[in-house]
């Protein structure tokens, strides 16, 4: 890796980290500084697959939804749950807390919002322990093929 990817030394320990953790990452950098070919060069290194989603002015903010906790006495932003909704589907993709309980908090509100707006599945990844304290179940992949393709529709 390193050999092809001369100078990135901090986005590679950066994809090792994600890697290990079971994270994802948001490469972000001007047009020209090889993001994609250095991501395409991690996952086939490691015989991983490779997508990509390209977030331009033309699809920030409004595809990218979500929700968001701040401490009241501070103001300070403490949790929040970010993804992309597309027809009934609300695809997540970040969920993180800085105070104790925040993370569940801003997918309450969301699967409120979601509830409201219409949306018939969310996306969250992966069963965790922690999402299913919050109601999360597994479903078999035919199963969630033809809940993806009626919410899509």
């Amino acid at each position: 890796m390193g050999r092809a990817l001369i100078g990135q030394t901090g986005l590679v320990d950066g994809l090792l980290i994600a890697l290990l953790c079971h994270g994802h990452v948001l490469v972000e950098g001007v047009p020209g500084l090889a993001k994609t070919t250095a991501v395409r060069s991690f996952a086939r290194v490691l015989g991983l697959s490779f997508l990509r989603v390209q977030f331009t002015p033309d699809l920030l903010p409004a595809d990218v939804l979500g929700t968001q906790v701040y401490e009241p006495a501070t103001g300070e932003l403490v949790g929040g749950l970010y993804g992309v909704q597309i027809g009934r589907l609300f695809a997540g993709e970040s969920m993180f807390h800085a105070a104790t309980d925040a993370s569940k908090v801003s997918l309450v509100h969301l699967v409120d919002w979601l509830r409201a707006t219409g949306a018939t599945l969310l996306d969250v990844q992966w069963r965790t322990d922690h999402l299913a304290s919050l109601g999360v179940i597994q479903i078999p992949r035919s199963e969630y093929l033809e809940l993806l393709a009626e919410a899509v529709a």
